[in-house]
C-alpha cells in the first residue's frame, strides 16, 4: 500500500509538471503571435502611408476629407417631427416681429401728425391773439376776400400819413425851438435851462474829485441817454466815489506805502506811481506860465485881434 501511494504522488506530481509546461508553451505561443500580429499591422500602416503619399502627391487637386464620426446622446437627437416643428415656430417668431414693426412705424405717424397738428394749433393761436395789425406779415395771397383787404390797407395806410405828419411837426417844433433860443440873452437861456432841467427830471450825479491813486471805473458807452438816466436810478450814480481799499487816503501814507490797491507788500515794485510825481517843469520860473509874459504880450500885438481876450456874445437883431 505504502508503495501504492508513493507512486501515484510521483504520478501526479509528472501531471502538474506536464500542465505547467503546457500553460508555459501556450503563454509563448500567444505572445509570438501578438507580436507577429504587431509586425503586420506596423507594415501594412507603412505601406498605406507610403500608398496615401504617393495618392496625394499624384492628385494634389482633389484631397479626400474623412469625417470623424461624432456620437450624439438619445436625448439630443433631433427627429424629423422636432424639426418641422422648429421650423414652424421660427417662422411665427418673424412674423410677430414683423407686426411689432409695422405697429411701432404706425405708432411713429401718429404721433408725427399729432405734434404737428398741436402746433398748427399753437400758431393759429398766437396769430390770433396777436391783434397788431402792423405786426402781421401782408399776405399776397390773391385768394382772398378784396373788400376786407382793401379795408386793411386804407388802415395801414392812414397810420403811415399819421406817422409822417408827426415826424414833420416834430422837425418843425425842434426849428422854432433852436430859432427861439438863438434869439435870447444868456439870463434868458440860463433861466430857460434851469425850466427844462426841472421839466426833464433827476440827472446823473456829478462825479466827484478822485483821490490819490484811486482806480478809476467808466461808467460803459451803453444805455446812457436821457430817458434811460431819468427812469433807473443806477445810471446815475457818481462811479467816481471810492470803494474798498480807496477810501484809504494814500496821500497821507509814508512814501514806501503810497502803492495803487493791491501792489503793497509785493516784491520787484517799482518806485514810480504817477506822472505828477515824475514832472520836472518849473511852473513858478517858466516864462509860458507868466501872468505878464513879454513873449506872449508881443504875439497878441503882432496878431490881429488876438489882444481882446474876453469877447462878448453877439446881440439879436431887433425885430
Amino acid at each position: 500500500s505504502s508503495i501504492l501511494r508513493f507512486s501515484d504522488a510521483i504520478q501526479a506530481r509528472r501531471e502538474r509538471a506536464r500542465m505547467v509546461a503546457l500553460e508555459k508553451r501556450r503563454i509563448e505561443e500567444a505572445e509570438q503571435e501578438a507580436k507577429a500580429r504587431a509586425e503586420a499591422a506596423a507594415k501594412a500602416q507603412s505601406s498605406e502611408e507610403e500608398s496615401s503619399y504617393e495618392t496625394e502627391s499624384e492628385s494634389e487637386e482633389q484631397p479626400k476629407t474623412l469625417l470623424k464620426p461624432v456620437f450624439v446622446p438619445k436625448n439630443k437627437r433631433d427627429t424629423i417631427k422636432e424639426k418641422e416643428q422648429a421650423e414652424i415656430e421660427e417662422e411665427e417668431r418673424l412674423k410677430r416681429e414683423a407686426e411689432r414693426v409695422k405697429e411701432r412705424a404706425s405708432e411713429s405717424k401718429e404721433l408725427l401728425v399729432e405734434k404737428i397738428r398741436t402746433e398748427k394749433e399753437a400758431e393759429t393761436k398766437e396769430a390770433e391773439e396777436d391783434s397788431d395789425l402792423e405786426n402781421i406779415m401782408p399776405d399776397d395771397n390773391d385768394d382772398v376776400n378784396e373788400a376786407e383787404e382793401y379795408e386793411l390797407w386804407k388802415i395801414r395806410e392812414l397810420k403811415r400819413v399819421l406817422r409822417e405828419k408827426e415826424e414833420r411837426e416834430r422837425q418843425i417844433r425842434e426849428q422854432l425851438e433852436v430859432h427861439r433860443r438863438r434869439n435870447m440873452t444868456d439870463e434868458e437861456r440860463r433861466l430857460d435851462d434851469e425850466r427844462l432841467d426841472k421839466l426833464a427830471g433827476p440827472k446823473r450825479q456829478k462825479g466827484s474829485k478822485i483821490r490819490f491813486l484811486q482806480k478809476y471805473f467808466h461808467r460803459g458807452a451803453f444805455y446812457q441817454d436821457d430817458e434811460t438816466i431819468a427812469k433807473e436810478e443806477v445810471y446815475r450814480r457818481d462811479f467816481n466815489e471810492p470803494v474798498q481799499d480807496d477810501l484809504i487816503d494814500r496821500a497821507n501814507l509814508p512814501k514806501p506805502m503810497q502803492k495803487r490797491r493791491g501792489q503793497f507788500g509785493f516784491m520787484s515794485n517799482t518806485k514810480y506811481t504817477h506822472l505828477t510825481d515824475q514832472d520836472t517843469s518849473n511852473l513858478a520860473d517858466n516864462p509860458w506860465a507868466m501872468k505878464n509874459n513879454p513873449t506872449q504880450a508881443k504875439l497878441l500885438r503882432r496878431g490881429g485881434g488876438m489882444d481882446v481876450e474876453v469877447v462878448d456874445r453877439p446881440k439879436p437883431l431887433p425885430k
